[in-house]
């Protein structure tokens, strides 16, 4: 279920397991010829009321760090498709941005961190460990054997985001 930032469910997602190729993997709440599948923050519901969120690249990896005890959110059309209005709804919180370990999600995080630092929101970008693969991504990390409490480790050790010192 997709909420909106007032609790009003929107849309309800569905994912094939296996898509043909040039379908979709993710299928959206269709009734008669009305579509629901616009842009939107998943996770809205459970971040509102807390000061400190993670950001992560994805519904899967959204509902893995939930499932781990984390308060998570990300973007249903991708980060690319984050509405700049969004931003100031960060105005009161620390976002720790998780994203995967590929160019795309290395270049994500960085772009993702520079539009909160340049609004003045506390960004931490997490790095996840290499031993992961090009590819990684938190719930490799899961998967891998690390514990909650290891990413607690990674969440606490973060620097504070400044765009002229980061590196991807």
């Amino acid at each position: 279920p997709i909420h909106d930032k007032y609790g009003n469910l929107i849309n309800i997602r569905r994912y094939k397991i296996k898509p043909k190729k040039g379908e979709p993997k993710m299928l959206s709440f269709t009734l008669n010829d009305n579509k629901y599948g616009g842009t939107q923050i998943y996770g809205w519901e459970t971040i509102k009321h807390h000061t400190e969120v993670i950001f992560c690249e994805g519904e899967p990896d959204r509902l893995c760090l939930e499932s781990h005890g984390f308060l998570a959110f990300t973007v249903t059309a991708g980060v690319g498709s984050w509405k700049s209005e969004w931003t100031q709804e960060f105005q009161d919180k620390v976002v720790h941005i998780v994203f995967d370990l590929d160019p795309a999600g290395r270049q994500g995080a960085k772009k993702m961190a520079d539009m909160f630092a340049k609004a003045g929101i506390h960004a931490y970008v997490i790095k996840l460990p290499q031993s992961l693969g090009s590819k990684g991504d938190i719930t490799d990390y899961f998967k891998a054997g690390y514990s909650s409490e290891d990413f607690k480790k990674l969440l606490t050790e973060a620097e504070m985001y400044e765009m002229e010192k980061f590196k991807e």
